[in-house]
């Protein structure tokens, strides 16, 4: 604490730090001549950087030296960044000593630090409640000038006027040192990055006065404040640098966070997708995404096959891959023995490894079964036979390697940021999967991932009664819909497991969306326009183009980009503009890293999966062919 207990700024008139300074006279001489030697000055007010209390015609004010010059004009500098952002801070200025030691002398006020007033006698829950909401006021401009130490290790940083009005009085902690002088690293401030917006609620010292807010509010408030006049309010350049790419930076989250307001998200949810937006961003995500993506051409969205026949993804997943190619092709050549050696030598090669893993875990079943599969697989060769019904579904469990720093795609991006931050990349892989057979009668995942997305929204995901608007299934459906809400009521935890996982594969989908060039991508308006087609049973074929539609639809529905493709015969057209908060996620990103194996069923789909619950969509009628892109 750099500052005292007790301060009043009612009784002075404006800037009185600069109307007595300019008064002193033939006192001047003797103070300036004192602060080479402060400790005769005045009574020492605590704190790292030596704040002292001093008295000058009749006024008091509070002098501190800083760590350093450098540390000393830096925190000059905040609290003129604070100033032009509203927020109370005393009137200051610097005075130098003969010597030409600088020095920053300030408004004394009188008041109380926020601990005490807070803990007084008396508080009643009301009082701290509001004081607490004028603190979270200014708390966005906390984060965006990266003033960790706001309120201080003993809540002392920040005092309470007789007003009740709270000031911020020791702002050294911000721009681009901490709180004793030492200079922060560059990726705590000189890099750009607005880290604080996600952790400065939270922080020990911070915590009790202001808990519980969440980064959304802070960044709901940062994208409403007038940035520029705290822009040019910094002096140095190399600040004003920082705080810009802060601004850029905060702008893209408030944009993210406005798409899931409008698209009806649950805050909380809303909060996970902003915050590994932001992890994957600072990771180098969106310069990996491609510029433009065409028909045909995805870039840098998929993995490129290896030649060794080894594919990325989970731990444990490449097993089932490889026992997949190479049962193809003992099955396919079972009769003119033609089998394909590397194929067979690719999987054959993990067998080393698979008894490794067995030796360390006797009871890992995966690799107990992919063993007796290449046991199937080297018999069948020898004998010239064909194989059983093998499944390649399952995965040997292994602990995930440490994550990459450089990688192969997006997608294998993705999946080793989901295995390093706890989600599981394998419930979208599997619902990828499924959702090619039907997005209901696939089965569990596709309805598991319907009920995760539905909880997302806050909505009812367990009926009777359905949310509004919202088709749960009917007949045969409902019964595999009903399959997945039985298995959440009977591992609630794994349900917020699996909201984590979306949350972290939607903030890459989001990242994708927002930075590449694409035919019916709208970056301004934050929309992709997709076609759908419908059966005659959900839209009449005599309905005419042009019709606004709004009949209730799934919350994982398949859309088309590009072209729209015919599911079911010559089904009814339909256009749509979709939010890219409703985007689930797109083909453009494989399922399988470094398999090429396509999101949901091939590329010829171009499938884009949406919740386009109560979004208007547009009749373009019957669909005789493919409609190329518009």
């Amino acid at each position: 604490m750099d500052v005292p207990l007790l301060v009043t700024v009612a009784l002075l008139p404006a800037n009185a730090v600069k109307t007595i300074t300019d008064a002193l006279d033939k006192e001047w001489e003797g103070f300036t001549a004192a602060l080479d030697k402060p400790e005769t000055l005045g009574k020492r007010l605590g704190g790292s950087t030596g704040a002292r209390l001093v008295e000058l015609l009749g006024r008091k004010f509070v002098l501190k030296g800083g760590a350093s010059p450098e540390h000393l004009a830096s925190e000059q500098a905040a609290d003129e960044a604070y100033r032009a952002a509203g927020l109370n801070v005393p009137e200051q200025r610097t005075v130098t000593s003969k010597s030409g030691n600088r020095f920053k002398l300030a408004d004394f006020t009188e008041g109380q630090d926020l601990a005490a007033w807070w803990n007084a006698k008396g508080r009643t829950k009301a009082e701290r409640d509001a004081m607490r909401a004028k603190l979270q006021a200014g708390l966005d401009v906390d984060a965006m000038l990266g003033n960790w130490d706001v309120i201080g290790m003993s809540g002392d940083n920040i005092l309470v006027d007789k007003g009740g009005e709270p000031w911020r009085i020791d702002n050294g902690g911000s721009l681009g040192f901490r709180a004793q002088g030492a200079r922060k690293a560059d990726a705590d401030w000189k890099d750009g990055w607005p880290n604080e917006l996600f952790t400065i609620a939270g922080s020990t010292n911070n915590a009790p006065y202001v808990g519980g807010v969440t980064p959304t509010t802070l960044i709901r408030q940062a994208a409403k404040r007038d940035w520029q006049k705290v822009l040019d309010a910094l002096p140095a350049q190399a600040d004003k640098d920082a705080l810009a790419k802060r601004v850029a930076e905060m702008r893209q989250l408030a944009a993210r966070t406005d798409d899931f307001d409008r698209g009806g998200y649950d805050d909380a949810f809303t909060a996970r997708v902003i915050e590994h937006s932001f992890t994957l961003s600072k990771e180098g995500f969106r310069e990996e995404v491609p510029q433009t993506v065409t028909y045909g051409n995805y870039g840098f969205c998929r993995s490129k096959p290896t030649t060794a026949g080894l594919v990325g993804g989970l731990p444990g997943e490449q097993f089932g891959s490889l026992a997949l190619a190479a049962a193809k092709t003992v099955g396919t050549h079972a009769k003119d023995h033609a089998y394909n050696t590397k194929t067979l030598d690719a999987f054959y090669a993990k067998e080393p490894e698979l008894k490794a893993i067995l030796k360390k875990d006797p009871g890992n079943k995966g690799a107990k079964h992919y063993l007796d599969v290449m046991a199937q697989v080297k018999a069948a060769v020898a004998n010239h036979t064909t194989l059983p019904h093998i499944d390649t579904s399952i995965r040997v469990h292994q602990t995930p390697a440490p994550a990459k720093t450089k990688y192969t795609s997006l997608t294998d991006h993705i999946a080793q940021y989901m295995a390093a931050h706890g989600a599981d990349y394998g419930f979208i892989s599997e619902w990828c999967g499924a959702q090619a057979t039907h997005s209901w009668t696939g089965g569990l995942p596709t309805c598991r991932r319907k009920v995760v997305q539905l909880a997302a929204r806050g909505f009812n995901w367990a009926p009777p009664p359905p949310a509004p608007g919202v088709w749960y299934g009917t007949g045969s459906f409902d019964s595999q819909y009903k399959s997945a809400v039985d298995f959440y009521k009977q591992n609630p935890a794994q349900l917020d497991k699996d909201i984590e996982s979306v949350a972290q594969y939607k903030a890459a989908v989001q990242l994708l969306l927002g930075n590449a060039d694409f035919v019916s991508n709208d970056k301004a308006a934050r929309t992709v326009k997709l076609f759908r087609t419908e059966s005659d049973s959900v839209v009449n074929p005599t309905t005419k183009p042009g019709t606004k539609l709004n009949h209730t639809i799934g919350p994982t529905e398949s859309f088309s980009v590009f072209k729209t493709v015919c599911v079911f015969g010559n089904d009814n057209g339909t256009i749509a503009e979709i939010p890219y908060s409703r985007i689930n996620a797109t083909y453009f990103m494989e399922k399988t890293p470094g398999k090429c194996d396509d999101l949901f069923l091939k590329d010829d789909e171009n499938e884009f999966n949406v919740d386009a619950i109560g979004i208007e969509r547009i009749a373009t009628g019957k669909v005789i062919r493919a409609l190329q892109s518009f």
